[in-house]
């Protein structure tokens, strides 16, 4: 190599890929220059294999077996060991190494297999797995199902147990006491929350059993006049008629209104009772109220847009009947609130007509007449 250029032969190492995949011939290369070149280069095995092939159409295998002797090809993979092992067997002509070639593609074959194997049962695994979870699914489902079925059974017999007693408590009534009996039962009912039980009992009719009294209210009516506001509620959430009426047409709202039941009055308006609904003689809640000198509920009435000047049948409005009553303090609000305090009855008469002493006073001095 005397008289040549001195070749850096780094520098061409790192750029070998230029030499490899380009148009640049190794010609200009002496063997030794290449042996070197390699010793310091890093090829792929398929770099290696291209470059020997460059190199066999102008060197002899055993020159290209000098040069690249000493080359390090990195194999990652079973498959970069055999292309290697071919790529020299092929261009250095190294004929020793068929035996392990063949050796080496038996292996890959069989790994080959392998793996197909190992795909396959990891596919059936998967099926497996999948099977698995749908059956988990379908057990799952089932047991809801059974679930479901056990509460519909338990509910199915918590009914017959419900019927079984209501029947059971409809065989021990005695006509005499009937009602009380009744009340009582629904009652106590109410009071201990069993509002299933309570509810069949209204649906077989136990809430429209009848008190024996000239009224003949039923249990609704009856417990709004006592002024039993829990037993009024369990009754009209199990579906009972709020304007269901007694034999005077009284509703649950007039007789909570005349017997001063507030807070029974504020529920059953709460729940849609009418306000308007009469009596048998056209008398409103508010005629009641203001007749049993209620004015708290009267006030609440009003307040809650009852017709201040309604008239019964006979003509007499909340101011007639509180003069009538003598109800001062009833007769005063109403008049504040701008009554008709000249009403007549279907007689002609007036508040002032059937007012006495107090009250008289009090409509002559707001020229009442």
């Amino acid at each position: 190599m005397s008289g040549r250029l001195s070749l850096n032969y780094t520098y061409i190492a790192a750029h070998l890929k230029e030499y490899i995949d380009g148009d640049k011939s190794l010609d200009v290369f002496e063997p030794e220059d290449i042996e070197k070149i390699l010793n310091e280069s890093k090829l792929t095995p398929n770099d290696f294999e291209i470059l020997l092939r460059k190199l066999s159409s102008n060197f002899q295998s055993i020159n290209i077996y000098k040069c690249a002797r000493n080359t390090q090809i990195p194999t990652n993979s079973l498959q970069d060991a055999i292309l290697t092992l071919k790529t020299v067997r092929k261009y250095m002509k190294l004929t020793l190494l068929d035996g392990i070639i063949d050796n080496m593609n038996q292996i890959e074959n069989e790994m080959s297999n392998y793996t197909k194997t190992i795909q396959k049962l990891q596919s059936d695994l998967n099926l497996i797995q999948n099977q698995k979870q749908n059956c988990e699914k379908e057990i799952q489902s089932l047991k809801s199902q059974l679930k479901e079925k056990e509460r519909e059974i338990s509910e199915s017999k918590e009914e017959n147990n419900i019927r079984k007693e209501i029947l059971s408590k409809i065989a021990g009534l005695q006509n005499s006491d009937v009602f009380e009996i009744i009340y009582n039962f629904l009652d106590n009912l109410s009071e201990k929350g069993n509002q299933k039980i309570l509810a069949k009992a209204c649906e077989v009719g136990f809430w429209n059993v009848k008190l024996k009294s000239m009224w003949e209210n039923n249990v609704l009516i009856e417990a709004s006049h006592r002024g039993n506001l829990g037993l009024v509620k369990s009754l009209i959430e199990c579906g009972c008629d709020k304007e269901s009426r007694s034999n005077q047409g009284g509703t649950p709202l007039i007789w909570a209104s005349g017997h001063h039941h507030p807070d029974i009055v504020k529920y059953l308006i709460s729940v849609g009772a009418k306000l308007e609904n009469p009596d048998n003689y056209g008398n409103t809640p508010l005629i009641w109220a203001s007749g049993y000198g209620h004015l708290d509920i009267v006030k609440y009435l009003i307040s809650v847009g009852a017709n201040k000047d309604a008239k019964g049948d006979l003509g007499n409005t909340s101011l007639i009947w509180a003069s009538k009553c003598n109800h001062l303090e009833v007769v005063k609000y109403l008049v504040s609130i701008g009554v008709n305090k000249d009403s007549m009855d279907k007689d002609g008469k007036t508040a002032l007509s059937f007012a006495k002493d107090q009250i008289k006073e009090y409509l002559i001095s707001m020229v009442a007449k």
